[in-house]
């Protein structure tokens, strides 16, 4: 379940910001038919024509969020090394925080994707 974070000062008529008590409570802040548009992600043919699309085969971008569905993966990327990583298979969330010099997440694809996927590989091994 995805839980929206989004401030009241940024309505939109297509999320709502979840209430502060929605996480207790259980409610979904997106529905379902949202959730599956974002994880179907974007179109990949025009993002590996683009100038992410050598360094992320398979992946596309769909409102906001940087998705492989093949991996059934999605990825918010923000400045400096901030990201967070979800990966619902494996039910595994990665949050990154961190002060890189380099304010493009993109630099440190290369280093973060595999290290993602081999704690997914470690934790799905470990059930």
């Amino acid at each position: 379940m995805i839980h929206s974070a989004a401030p009241a000062a940024m309505p939109s008529k297509r999320y709502r910001p979840c209430q502060p008590s929605a996480a207790r409570h259980n409610e979904n802040c997106w529905s379902k038919a949202v959730v599956e548009k974002i994880f179907a992600g974007g179109d990949p043919d025009i993002f590996a024509k683009g100038h992410y699309g050598p360094g992320l085969p398979g992946w596309s971008y769909r409102s906001y969020f940087w998705v492989h569905p093949a991996e059934g993966v999605i990825m918010w990327k923000g400045l400096f090394g901030q990201g967070m990583y979800v990966n619902p298979r494996a039910e595994v969330v990665i949050a990154r925080n961190c002060s890189h010099w380099n304010p493009s997440n993109s630099a440190l694809d290369a280093t973060s994707l595999p290290a993602y996927a081999a704690v997914v590989d470690h934790l799905t091994k470990a059930k």
